[in-house]
């Protein structure tokens, strides 16, 4: 039970990451190209 949790919050971990390490790029590439 509680390496199922830990599973999940590494996936939470890794999904919230990513998503903002995507809002950083396209914020990156907006600045650069506006």
């Amino acid at each position: 039970m509680r390496t199922q949790i830990k599973q999940w919050l590494w996936l939470i971990a890794l999904w919230i990451g990513s998503v903002a390490a995507l809002s950083a790029f396209a914020w990156l590439i907006r600045l650069v190209i506006g």
